[in-house]
């Protein structure tokens, strides 16, 4: 691996997406937006009844943010577990062909591959029915096989929350190494889950959070987006709360938070955008660059993302990307 490397940490998913209209969401999928667990005989149901084509994407929240940081150049991995079985083949046989470390991914035969649908409605919004299958089997004993030193920083997804000794061995092997830990509020119901616990969470374990509108409200409903991440950065070092199409709010150090736009586009589909943004985010701390400059980069790779059904960018595009980002220097 090159120098500076990132770990993510989170449940490997294989995403399938496919479009559909708000009648459909609401018939077989409930509430449109957000996340909500279902077991693989819901996803089969589904799935049957999918009227558009149905597009197989390596995914999850930690996992497309490790594939950015890869494509972009960083040396990045991902820590996990699959099923033994073709989906879980397919999904570390792409992470490693766009340039992520796959050697943290481990196996198992008790479950399959987790799988995650992915509903994109007209306006772009998604709706993700996850079945976390094999993800769900790591474990404690798993960290004992990584080697944190290898890392700079460790990227956490906040549905790690819900395995509590898992996230606390996680934690404790980063900052032995002495690794900077980022961690994603992952959804509003993951909030709504940790409500009371999250500023202790934060402020023990935490350096970097990233909070998307919906989860920042869920956690401080009464305070404005500038408040909201000048209170996330009391317990910790840095935080950032996504606005989408609004931009973001940063706060870190002594200055206040500051607003950074977003690049107008239109959006084709929201999956992933908040996951691409934290890679751009990341991948300017690799750099060293300031705050406000990990932000538009965030934003810039937000901005492309939105544009394409899933979580896949061209070559050329990539090409593109790592240009713009030079030329910020």
């Amino acid at each position: 691996m090159k120098n500076k490397p990132i770990l993510g940490v989170g449940a490997p998913l294989l995403d399938l997406l496919f479009r559909a209209d708000e009648e459909f969401v609401a018939r077989y999928a409930g509430e449109k937006g957000g996340m909500q667990m279902v077991d693989f005989d819901r996803q089969k149901e589904i799935l049957d009844h999918a009227a558009s084509p149905i597009e197989h994407v390596p995914g999850g929240s930690a996992g497309n943010t490790v594939r950015a940081l890869a494509r972009l150049g960083a040396a990045a991995g991902m820590l996990g577990k699959l099923g033994d079985d073709a989906d879980g083949r397919r999904y570390a046989e792409a992470l490693a062909r766009n340039g992520g470390g796959t050697e943290y991914l481990f196996r198992t035969s008790e479950e399959p591959t987790g799988r995650c649908i992915c509903l994109v409605t007209p306006d772009g919004e998604r709706t993700m029915r996850p079945s976390l299958g094999a993800s769900t089997k790591i474990c404690a004993e798993d960290v004992r096989n990584v080697d944190f030193s290898k890392f700079e920083s460790v990227h956490i997804e906040g549905y790690a929350l819900f395995a509590e000794e898992y996230f606390q061995a996680v934690v404790n092997g980063a900052q032995s190494a002495g690794c900077r830990i980022s961690l994603d509020l992952a959804s509003f119901e993951v909030v709504r889950a940790f409500r009371d616990k999250l500023p202790g969470i934060l402020e023990k374990n935490i350096d970097l959070v990233f909070a998307n509108e919906d989860e920042a409200d869920a956690l401080l409903p009464d305070a404005s987006p500038a408040e909201q991440a000048e209170k996330l950065a009391s317990w910790c070092s840095v935080a950032v709360v996504k606005q989408g199409s609004q931009g973001c709010y940063v706060k870190g150090g002594s200055e206040p938070a500051f607003h950074v736009p977003a690049r107008k586009v239109r959006p084709v589909d929201t999956t992933a955008a908040g996951d691409f943004f934290q890679a751009g985010f990341l991948y300017g701390m690799t750099l060293g660059r300031p705050l406000e400059d990990c932000a538009k980069i965030g934003a810039l790779l937000g901005s492309e993302i939105v544009g394409v059904i899933g979580a896949e960018l061209p070559d050329r595009v990539w090409n593109m990307l790592r240009g713009k980002i030079a030329m910020q220097a």
